[in-house]
């Protein structure tokens, strides 16, 4: 142990005085920090993290800054702004490798001055990019470019020479040899130098990227930092509050749960230790309220209800809830007192007088409700006294009004009542039956429940009902049997007693003298009613009965006469012969009264029926001036005027109609029905007035679309014509410009004899160009006229078109109405068919002319191309005749391929040609279409003439 002790206090001392003194620094830094409260202390923290992100972002931002700023700044003077000298150069060297072409070709006064100030421009360039040229390479490029500058001078130098003397042959040497091998390597060696310069700033381009990259690593890597304090510092404030509000959330869920107990251990001096401390005093507060509130509750328990607390040992709301507590006390004590007071007078039998003291609230309804029970038991002593009264006075109808009292007060009135009423209803219902009985209103029995003596006295009385019910009973079945004709029905006499069952025997032997020969007459009228006549009775009755015998039999035999003459007529009637009768003579009163309404009935209905057939079958013949003429009553007359009334408005009808159609049928289309038809005729007279108007619109427009077609194909005919003309003209044309170019085709190819003989042709061919340049043009405006007549015609034809097809369309709906005409429509029909017809042919020529006039169309724009082809190609065969005065070789080459380029213009102008007779062809053919469809317009047109509409009358 000693050793072990020894080492730690070895251990000890070897702590430096630095890190002694760190730790006290930070002992007290983080006590004057929790010292703090906690919005200091977030403050403090946030400033913290705030400082040294930005500290440390700033820093590495600036320093990257300056360093991309100093790269960049770099880039701009070495390299883009050694640029321009480089450029000018390279443009200066290009500019006098054109005046040594140039010269070649044209001598030019300004030709030395202008070198002269090339090379002396590209030597000061030269001298500014020195100023830049800091490596050797550099250097020993641009000597180079000096060198190779003076190799270029003295070439000019030599050709200016050589092509004064006129030796162009050695300038052409001298130009391809010395001078272009040192333009070559002045070229390379500028291109050189523009690439080292393209490439230093590319390089040191990719110097500022990386820098800029590491710029982001490093403020990366201090947001990274800053972030990580945030977070440290985050979770320890996060500590530093949940600890005290989780101690304070158990110490709130305990007071909640009401365990005032609870011990707060939290010295802070922060909000939180000052939350602690008010927990602390609430809980204390707590205690002694529940304290106080026990010692009430003991004893109101106990029932010492004069006990209270004292209020000033609690402050604020805690005082004022003992003190409320204690005046509760005091407002239950008093009316409970005074309860207790009234419920033992009245116990004592003795009623008080009502209470007037004002309470509220609930003892306010113990008061109400004492009053009630008060006032109650008055009444019960009031309403007791009074049927007292009556019962000694002999009222023994008098009963107490229960609805004064409620509840068990109630149930006692009511006793009463009910004991009154057990005595006094049986003795009232007893003398009510008798007096009921003793005026032969007998009565229900009685079903109410008697007791005692009183049910000897209701068994008696129901006895009695029982019996003269039972006599009544049978005494109505009898009498209900009788009326309903059933005499065979009888009344029981077993169910009767004494004098009772002696009626109901004397009643039975009454009726039994009677029913047998009722029964006898009622059998036979029920046969006879049936339709089933029975043989005559046979059997001897005596007296009235006698005589209902002799009476029935004479009824069956008139009956029997009356069915045969009955079937006779029938029989008659079935056979159509309406003209047998029966015989009168062979009936006596009313039964001969109905032979002779039948036989007058039949005279009635025959006559009138046979007329009205016989008009009928007039009618069905034709013969619509035939009148039914006879003279009949009563129902009869309006069949006969309504027959003769049928037939005249049938004859008006007809009459009219066929006067119509024969104007119809003769052309006359200029009529109308005005006559007023009835009913369904009004639907004929509608449908002919609509014949009629649909026939003349029809015609119009055959009238108008045969103008138009008329119209329309004269102007066809002029257009072809110009089309046809136009044709003939453009052909010539086309003939004349083939010659033409055969012609300079000939002196093109004998262009590449020679050189000089070459310019002297050249000068030719630029003519002879440039008239085919204009006969191009006139050509393609001629073409393009073309296009648009074409244009024009196909409009014309189109509209030909739509008329044709209206014309059809009018013609169908001819044919239709035509149709609907019937017979007299048959002329019309055929008009119709010859439009129709004519409008097909009309429509098929439109066709025909149509797809003529679209392969024209198709054919010219063809041509056209054809022609801008040449016309292009001979632009650029203008263009290639300027250039050809430059060089000789040139102007054989490009005389060679004008050959062949005239060739094929050759080959597409005879094709134009071509196309143009065949649109010179279309156009005739138009032309007679036209003319064609103008003669069909004007047969159409004679053909709708022949009608008389209503306008033309």
């Amino acid at each position: 142990m000693k050793k072990v002790i020894k080492k730690k206090r070895m251990k000890f001392d070897r702590v430096p005085h630095q890190r002694i003194e760190f730790g006290r620094i930070k002992e007290r830094l983080v006590k004057w920090f929790m010292s703090r409260s906690f919005s200091e202390r977030l403050i403090v923290s946030f400033l913290f993290v705030a400082l040294v992100g930005n500290i440390l972002i700033g820093i590495v931002g600036v320093f990257n800054i300056v360093k991309i700023s100093n790269v960049a700044s770099e880039i701009y003077k070495k390299n883009l702004v050694s640029l321009t000298p480089l450029n000018k150069i390279q443009t200066d060297a290009f500019s006098i490798q054109s005046l040594l072409k140039d010269k070649a070709i044209n001598s030019s006064d300004n030709y030395d001055q202008e070198l002269s100030n090339l090379q002396q421009d590209i030597l000061n360039q030269l001298s500014a990019f020195s100023e830049y040229a800091d490596s050797n390479a550099e250097k020993q490029d641009v000597s180079a470019l000096a060198a190779d500058l003076g190799t270029i001078m003295n070439g000019a130098q030599i050709l200016n020479r050589t092509f004064g003397l006129g030796d162009v042959a050695q300038g052409e040497k001298v130009l391809n040899g010395d001078v272009a091998n040192a333009s070559k390597a002045f070229n390379q060696a500028i291109n050189k130098l523009i690439a080292y310069q393209t490439n230093d700033a590319k390089a040191q381009n990719s110097a500022n990227a990386q820098a800029f990259v590491a710029a982001l690593i490093w403020m990366g890597a201090a947001l990274v930092l800053s972030l990580g304090l945030s977070l440290l510092l985050g979770v320890l404030m996060s500590r530093g509050l949940s600890r005290p509000i989780r101690k304070l959330v158990a110490v709130a869920e305990s007071i909640s749960a009401g365990d005032l107990g609870v011990d707060i251990d939290m010295r802070s001096k922060d909000e939180f230790g000052i939350l602690a401390q008010a927990f602390h005093k609430i809980a204390d507060s707590l205690r002694a309220l529940k304290g106080d509130v026990d010692t009430l509750i003991a004893g109101a328990v106990d029932g010492k209800l004069d006990v209270r607390a004292d209020t000033a040992a609690h402050q604020g709301a805690y005082a004022e809830i003992i003190d409320g507590v204690n005046r509760s006390l005091d407002a239950i004590e008093t009316p409970i007192n005074m309860a207790a007071s009234y419920i033992e007078r009245i116990s004592r039998g003795e009623m008080p007088d009502l209470i007037t003291e004002e309470y509220r609230g609930d003892f306010n309804k113990i008061k109400d409700n004492l009053n009630t029970c008060i006032q109650s038991i008055n009444a019960l002593i009031q309403d007791a006294n009074v049927l007292t009264r009556d019962a000694m006075q002999g009222k023994l109808s008098a009963r107490a009004n229960a609805e004064r009292h409620q509840g068990d007060y109630r149930k006692i009135i009511d006793g009463v009542n009910n004991t009154l009423d057990a005595i006094i209803r049986p003795l009232a219902t007893s003398a009510d039956y008798l007096e009921k009985i003793s005026s032969g209103n007998i009565p229900d029995e009685i079903t109410d429940e008697f007791v005692g003596d009183f049910n000897l006295i209701k068994n008696n009385l129901n006895t009695c009902i029982r019996s003269i019910n039972a006599l009544v009973k049978d005494a109505n079945l009898l009498s209900a049997a009788a009326v309903e004709g059933q005499l065979s029905v009888r009344a029981d006499a077993g169910c009767h007693q004494g004098s009772y069952r002696k009626v109901i025997e004397g009643v039975n032997a009454a009726i039994d003298a009677i029913v047998s020969p009722l029964e006898v007459a009622a059998d036979y009228v029920d046969k006879i009613s049936r339709g089933d006549l029975p043989d005559c009775i046979t059997d001897e009755y005596k007296g009235g009965f006698n005589r209902i015998r002799n009476s029935l039999n004479g009824c069956i035999g008139a009956i029997r006469k009356l069915i045969g003459d009955t079937r006779m007529l029938e029989q008659a009637a079935e056979c159509g012969n309406l003209s047998v009768r029966a015989d009168v003579e062979k009936h006596q009163g009313d039964y001969k009264a109905i032979i002779e309404g039948f036989n007058d009935t039949l005279d009635q209905f025959v006559h009138p029926i046979q007329e009205a057939s016989a008009v009928l079958q007039e009618v069905a013949k034709g013969n619509l001036r035939t009148k039914v003429t006879g003279d009949y009553p009563g129902d009869f007359v309006q069949i006969k005027d309504g027959l003769n009334d049928t037939v005249d408005s049938l004859s008006a009808y007809v009459g009219e109609i066929s006067k119509t159609l024969f104007s119809m049928a003769r052309g006359n289309l200029n009529v109308d029905i005005r006559t007023e038809f009835q009913g369904d005729f009004a639907e004929i007279k509608d449908s002919i007035q609509n014949i009629i108007v649909s026939f003349e619109e029809t015609l119009r427009a055959i009238q108008t679309t045969s103008d138009r077609v008329a119209s329309s194909s004269k102007e066809v005919a002029g257009a072809s014509q110009l089309l046809s003309q136009g044709a003939t003209e453009q052909a010539s044309t086309m003939e004349e410009f083939t010659s033409s170019l055969g012609s300079l085709t000939e002196k093109t190819k004998a262009n590449s004899m020679s050189a000089q003989e070459a310019r002297q042709i050249t000068v030719k061919v630029q003519d002879g160009a440039s008239l085919g340049n204009e006969k191009m043009k006139s050509m393609l405006e001629a073409m393009q006229a073309i296009g648009e007549s074409s244009n024009n015609i196909g409009k014309i034809i189109k509209t030909i078109d739509e008329i044709a097809f209206q014309t059809n369309i009018l013609a169908l709906n001819a044919a239709v109405e035509a149709a609907r005409a019937g017979q007299n429509g048959k002329g019309f029909a055929v008009v119709a068919e010859e439009v129709r017809s004519l409008a097909g042919r009309s429509a098929q020529a439109a066709k025909d002319t149509t797809e003529l006039i679209e392969n024209s169309i198709q054919k010219s724009e063809l041509g056209l191309k054809i022609a801008q082809d040449t016309a292009q190609a001979l632009q650029t065969m203008l263009s290639l005749v300027d250039q050809s005065a430059m060089l000789v070789k040139s102007i054989s080459n490009d005389s060679d391929e004008q050959a062949n380029s005239l060739v094929e213009i050759d080959k597409g102008l005879k094709q134009v040609s071509e196309i143009v007779q065949t649109n010179s062809a279309t156009s005739e053919e138009t032309a007679a279409l036209s003319e064609e469809l103008s003669s069909q317009a004007k047969i159409l047109k004679t053909q709708v003439s022949k009608f008389l509409l209503h306008t033309e009358a």
